[in-house]
């Protein structure tokens, strides 16, 4: 499993999920909230807003609005999403890991 974390520069705010084999390029902004799954890719400077769920494979070469959901190469808006909805994936995935750990 490979990660390319985001250059040091780029902010990832509080709550937020970067998933391995996400490929996030340098001055790239993250909401809180936000998740990014596996096979995702975000190209430099870009921003993506608060409670956001990026799908795998997706990607993103624009900036993204809050509470949204986006999928596809290039990344399209699909769905709304909320703090909530992130969140239960967020947690759903956690409780995943700790039981194959």
């Amino acid at each position: 499993i490979s990660l390319t974390m985001p250059a040091p520069s780029a902010p990832i705010s509080e709550g937020s999920f970067i998933a391995p084999g996400a490929s996030i390029g340098g001055e790239v902004s993250i909401g809180k909230n936000t998740i990014v799954s596996t096979g995702a890719s975000i190209v430099s400077r870009v921003s993506i807003g608060n409670n956001v769920i990026i799908s795998s494979g997706a990607s993103i070469h624009n900036d993204i609005p809050d509470s949204v959901i986006v999928e596809g190469n290039p990344g399209k808006i699909i769905g709304k999403s909320n703090q909530q909805t992130g969140r239960s994936i967020y947690s759903n995935l956690i409780n995943t890991l700790v039981l194959i750990g």
